[in-house]
């Protein structure tokens, strides 16, 4: 047998023991229970220590710690006299127990790859939202039994609330995360635990708990299935987005609709219920204005991902699939391939600062000169594209009037620049390599210096 095997059965090896004892043997005293109850959780704590394969191991062991801690004081007050300052120390370490729980409980149920801020706050909705459900309805049954004054009657009020927000937090997280044995076996740990401390609670209230009864037992075997399922291996998946978006729906609907018969009806829902139901609408509220930036940005970026950055205008992505639909469609028009000419030793003279400036200079005044419905990108480099819609003679006649726009210098940083361009011109058909056809024109332009070349007198064979 393997190390971590033998260590994996240690603590039920000793929680079985316990159990027998308690059915055979009528005379088991209350120092065997009150052993079994610290060396099972503390031989977790020593397994957990020891094992490779837990994540979170520094969290966990905390957790354990805390709850061994504060359940050991509890009960060592009810067989021996402890200071009076015993009571409010083992709340504050019950309190702590709690927090951390949380806190543990939503490292080991996301899955590393949804550990981000706006999942996080996702969750916290779904929580809140359930747990405004649970404490609207279920706790009012419960408080008002609560008669105990001062810092006891305090302390079993904090239990039943805390126990309904951590049961709240395991059910959202385990619905909103992926679905795995692991999950299961963790919330399924967080029901039991929950459902054997309002059994405490409960024969607390009515006087009939004794130390070693079932609930203590519970607790036990509830950290053994959240050992089990802590050692499964985390599984990176995505959020099932339909399950995401209904949890965040009825989380937000519920607390809405709890405001409003709470605000019709005041008695019905408890004051103390409110504030989790107003912290869900805000945390809603907030998540939508996260939303639309995120939408907004999103809309940005594809937007820089299809336009040219210096200029402003489409760039080859967004033309290549504006030329696509326009031949698709079989509209009539014509493509224009734009060479600037000698701008290369533009840019060698005054700069590239004064390059990019000529660039955008250029694209502002092809803008100008096109007609409505006209689609200009910059392809790169000095090269510029525009798909013009109309027959081969107006569409010519649109090249020329490109050119003519470069006829008379650009004014840039004191100096007078001055820039030709080179046209090719094809009409769009189905015939293919639009691009290639509108390129081979717009070189046999340039070569013989006639500023725009229409492709339909081109051999392209």
């Amino acid at each position: 047998m393997g190390r971590d095997k033998f260590l994996r059965l240690i603590a039920p090896s000793l929680l079985l023991c316990h159990l027998l004892c308690k059915v055979f043997i009528s005379s088991t005293s209350i120092a065997i229970d009150l052993v079994a109850y610290c060396v099972v959780p503390i031989s977790l704590i020593i397994v957990v220590a020891l094992s490779q394969r837990f994540s979170g191991k520094l969290w966990i062991i905390s957790t354990l710690a805390l709850w061994t801690l504060a359940s050991a004081l509890s009960t060592l007050t009810q067989f021996i006299s402890l200071p009076e300052y015993t009571n409010s120390a083992i709340t504050a370490v019950y309190i702590l127990f709690y927090l951390l729980f949380l806190f543990t409980l939503g490292l080991l149920l996301i899955p590393p790859i949804n550990r981000n801020a706006t999942y996080i706050l996702d969750g916290v909705i779904v929580a809140l939202g359930l747990f405004s459900l649970s404490l609207s309805f279920g706790l009012t049954k419960l408080l008002p039994a609560i008669r105990t004054s001062g810092l006891q009657g305090w302390a079993q009020s904090i239990s039943p609330i805390a126990d309904y927000l951590l049961l709240s937090v395991a059910l959202a997280l385990a619905l909103l995360s992926a679905n795995s044995l692991r999950n299961n076996l963790i919330s399924l740990a967080i029901v039991l635990f929950v459902l054997f401390d309002f059994l405490f609670i409960w024969k607390e209230i009515n006087g009939s708990y004794q130390f070693g009864s079932i609930a203590d037992d519970g607790w036990l075997l509830s950290f053994l299935i959240l050992f089990e399922g802590v050692r499964h291996k985390v599984k990176d998946r995505k959020i099932a987005s339909n399950i995401y978006s209904l949890l965040i729906t009825l989380a937000i609907f519920s607390s809405a609709t709890l405001l409003a018969v709470s605000s019709l009806h005041t008695q019905l829902i408890p004051t103390y219920a409110r504030i989790p139901i107003i912290a869900t609408l805000l945390l809603s509220l907030l998540r939508m204005v996260i939303a639309l930036v995120q939408t907004t940005s999103i809309g940005e970026e594809r937007m820089m991902a299809r336009t040219d950055e210096l200029t402003g205008i489409p760039n080859r992505r967004q033309f290549m699939a504006h030329l696509n639909a326009f031949t698709k469609a079989k509209e009539v028009g014509a493509l224009l391939l734009l060479d600037l000419d000698s701008f290369k030793p533009i840019n060698d003279e005054h700069g590239h600062a004064t390059g990019d400036r000529l660039l955008k200079e250029i694209s502002q005044r092809f803008m100008r000169a096109l007609p409505e419905g006209s689609i200009l990108a910059r392809l790169g480099g000095d090269e510029f594209a525009v798909i013009v819609r109309g027959n081969s003679e107006s569409t010519i006649e649109i090249a020329r009037a490109l050119r003519a726009t470069l006829s008379y210098p650009f004014p840039i940083f004191g100096h007078a620049i001055r820039v030709g361009v080179s046209i090719g011109h094809i009409q769009i058909d189905s015939k293919g390599d639009l691009l290639r056809r509108a390129d081979l024109a717009m070189y046999q332009a340039k070569r013989e210096n006639l500023g725009v070349y229409s492709g339909s007198v081109l051999d392209f064979s």
